[in-house]
């Protein structure tokens, strides 16, 4: 049995958070966070940036500056903090242990795989390129598709709506409480991967199951696989 008692089937979708998941980008947006702030003068605290992780630009820069941000402020914000992201970042990704080979055996099985994200198509891009992993997933929804940031479940919602899956066929991988959130609301399982948040965190935030690593995700979702 899978998580919350649904049977196995290689039918299943599943649908994979971008950073903090397929990748640890986590320290590079928190360094970029911080530049883009003093570069207007403020400045976050980090564990501001991380607690809301999974949300928007939007969501992040109203707090920087105390109010509502206007649509041109928050391009610019998108434009140079992500720029400054991507610059800390590059030659210095690589996906997580057990990544590639659960991703493999997801492939082998059939399953439906996708990236929902809300970070920005040229982050998308650049994490998937350099990873070198955009094969495995179908589709890809991103912070331009969607109306409403995380914990709201628009983007896990529109990846179901793009892979043809019933929300109770999806388990979502993530690593935020936000993410967690919107994977309940979207009425999908929930698959948390530690890093961002801690085990505790994570399984307060309402997560079915809490992994250290990708090397234990096939034992997850699939109980009866066992590797060679």
């Amino acid at each position: 049995m899978t998580a919350q008692g649904k049977r196995e089937s290689a039918a299943d979708a599943f649908i994979f958070d971008m950073d903090g998941v397929l990748c640890d980008t986590i320290p590079f947006h928190v360094d970029a966070w911080h530049a883009f702030a003093r570069s207007i003068g403020k400045d976050f605290a980090d564990s501001d940036i991380l607690s809301w992780m999974g949300a928007d630009n939007r969501h992040y820069l109203a707090h920087l500056i105390g109010r509502e941000p206007t649509a041109e402020e928050v391009a610019d914000c998108i434009s140079r903090k992500e720029a400054m992201f991507r610059e800390a970042a590059r030659g210095r990704l690589a996906p997580p242990c057990g990544l590639v080979e659960f991703l493999s055996l997801l492939e082998s099985r059939g399953a439906r795989c996708a990236v929902a994200t809300g970070g920005p198509p040229d982050n998308v891009s650049f994490i998937l390129g350099t990873l070198g992993i955009e094969r495995f997933f179908r589709t890809v929804v991103d912070s331009s598709m969607i109306a409403r940031c995380k914990p709201a479940p628009d983007c896990f919602l529109e990846a179901a709506r793009r892979l043809g899956a019933r929300p109770d066929e999806c388990t979502v991988f993530e690593d935020a409480v936000n993410g967690i959130k919107a994977a309940g609301a979207a009425g999908m399982r929930s698959v948390a991967v530690t890093g961002t948040n801690t085990r505790e965190t994570l399984a307060g935030a309402g997560a079915d199951a809490v992994i250290d690593s990708f090397k234990e995700a096939a034992d997850v979702c699939f109980p009866r696989h066992r590797r060679a």
